[in-house]
């Protein structure tokens, strides 16, 4: 089994913590904070779903004008082709290397 790094056991705890705080009713978040925890792990467990530029845009934090520029210097990813999408996607783990190098 491999070994899971230091951040994944934090989240792995943290998740069972809210876990146990939800079942006893100790939980006080409400539909907003409810949703927006439930899009944010969505996200960070599916890295591998294809998005749209308009949502890598979002991802990343720039306009389309800026995000298109940096795809052309090559300072982003460019964007694939998927079978049924008439649209370019891009992925989000494929955005992440690149915007470290962005900072």
């Amino acid at each position: 089994m491999a070994k899971i790094s230091e951040e994944l056991q934090m989240i792995d705890s943290l998740l069972m913590e809210f876990h146990e705080r939800i079942q006893s009713g100790r939980c006080l978040t409400n539909k907003q904070q409810n949703a927006f925890m439930l899009d944010f792990l969505h996200r960070i467990a599916n890295k591998d779903e294809p998005i749209s530029k308009a949502e890598a845009c979002g991802y990343v934090h720039v306009s389309r004008a800026t995000f298109d520029r940096l795809v052309k210097e090559g300072r982003l990813p460019k964007g694939k082709k998927r079978k049924g999408w008439t649209e370019l996607v891009w992925y989000e783990k494929d955005l992440d290397k690149y915007v470290d190098r962005l900072v």
